[in-house]
C-alpha cells in the first residue's frame, strides 16, 4: 500500500486519468447493458406499426442497429483504448516499481555504506579515544617523571653547590697551605742557596788552594821526574860507547821499565840509519840497569815508559 501511495505521489496526473477512464468504462458498460435490455418501442405500437408501415419500421430498426453497432464499436474502441492506457499505466507502474526497487536497493546499499562509514568512524573515534587515553596517560607519566627529574635535579644541584662550597673551601685551604709551603720552601731554598753559596765559595777557595797545592806538587813532581830522567840518561850515557864516525847521527828509543829499575824492552822509535850506532845505544841502556828511580811511589807511573833521544 505504501508503494502504491509513493507511485501515486510520483505520477498523480496519470493515476487521475486512469481512474477517470475506469469510471467511464464502468458507466458505459452499465448504461450499455441497460440500453440493450430496454425496448424503446412498446410491443403494441410495433405491431400497429407493422400493420401501418412495416418497411418504415424495418428501416428504423436497421438505423437503430447500425447506430447501436456504431456505438458498440466506438465503445469497444474506447474500451480498447482504455485497456491500452491501463496496460501502459501498468507497464509504467511496473517500471516505476522496478525503479523504486532499484532506488530501494541503491538506498539499501547507500545505507549499508553509510552504516559502514559510521561503523568505521565509530571505530576510528574509539581508536582516537583510546589513543588519547594512552597519550594522556603517557603525558601524565611523563609529567610525573619530569617533576621527579626536576626534584632530583634540584637535589643534585643542591649537592653540587655544597660540594663546590666544600671544594672551594678545601681549595682555599690547599692554596693557603701551598702558599705557606711555597714560602717556607722559598725560605728554605734561599737559606740553602745561601749555605750552598757559602759552601761553594768555601769549596772554590779549597779547590783553588788544592789546585795551587796540586800545581806546586806537580811542579815539584815534574822537577823530580825531570831530574831522575836526566839522571837515568846520564847513567846510560856513562855506559855508552859511541862507534867511530857517528857524528851527526841521532836515534830515538822507547824504554819499558819494570819495578826495581830493570829494563823490560827497548823499541827503536826512529833509527839513525846506522845499525851499529843503534845497537850501541841498546847495549848502553841494558848495561845501565838497574836504573835509578825516585823513592816516592806516586812518581813511578812517570817511569813505566820513557822516551830518549841519543846523539847530537
Amino acid at each position: 500500500m505504501a508503494q502504491v501511495t509513493k507511485i501515486i505521489e510520483r505520477n498523480p496526473k496519470a493515476w487521475i486519468f486512469s481512474g477517470l477512464l475506469h469510471l467511464g468504462l464502468i458507466g458505459f458498460l452499465m448504461f450499455g447493458m441497460q440500453w440493450n435490455n430496454d425496448d424503446p418501442t412498446p410491443p403494441v405500437n410495433i405491431v400497429n406499426a407493422v400493420v401501418v408501415n412495416e418497411e418504415r419500421v424495418q428501416e428504423e430498426i436497421n438505423k437503430l442497429k447500425k447506430s447501436e453497432e456504431k456505438d458498440k464499436k466506438k465503445k469497444q474502441e474506447e474500451v480498447d483504448q482504455h485497456k491500452k492506457e491501463l496496460e501502459k499505466l501498468e507497464k509504467q507502474s511496473e517500471q516505476e516499481q522496478k525503479h523504486i526497487e532499484e532506488l530501494k536497493e541503491a538506498k539499501k546499499q547507500e545505507e549499508e555504506k553509510r552504516q559502514d562509514i559510521v561503523k568505521k568512524r565509530k571505530e576510528e573515534e574509539k581508536k582516537l579515544v583510546e589513543q588519547r587515553i594512552v597519550q594522556e596517560k603517557a603525558e601524565k607519566l611523563a609529567e610525573k617523571k619530569r617533576i621527579e627529574e626536576e626534584k632530583k635535579l634540584v637535589e643534585v644541584e643542591k649537592k653540587e653547590k655544597e660540594q663546590k662550597k666544600q671544594l672551594a673551601k678545601k681549595e682555599a685551604e690547599r692554596k693557603k697551605a701551598e702558599a705557606e709551603a711555597k714560602a717556607e720552601k722559598k725560605a728554605e731554598a734561599e737559606a740553602q742557596a745561601t749555605q750552598q753559596a757559602a759552601e761553594a765559595a768555601k769549596q772554590a777557595e779549597a779547590d783553588a788552594l788544592a789546585e795551587q797545592v796540586s800545581a806546586e806538587q806537580n811542579r815539584m813532581n815534574q822537577s823530580t821526574v825531570d831530574q831522575y830522567k836526566a839522571l837515568i840518561k846520564a847513567r846510560i850515557e856513562s855506559h855508552w860507547v859511541k862507534p867511530s864516525n857517528s857524528t851527526g847521527l841521532i836515534v830515538k828509543v822507547r824504554v819499558q821499565v819494570i819495578p826495581g829499575g830493570g829494563i823490560g824492552s827497548i823499541t827503536i822509535l826512529q833509527s839513525s840509519g846506522n845499525p851499529a850506532f843503534d845497537m850501541s845505544v841498546d847495549a848502553a841502556i841494558r848495561q845501565a840497569e838497574p836504573i835509578p828511580l825516585p823513592p816516592n811511589p806516586s812518581l813511578l807511573d812517570y817511569f813505566r815508559v820513557i822516551d830518549f833521544t841519543f846523539g847530537e
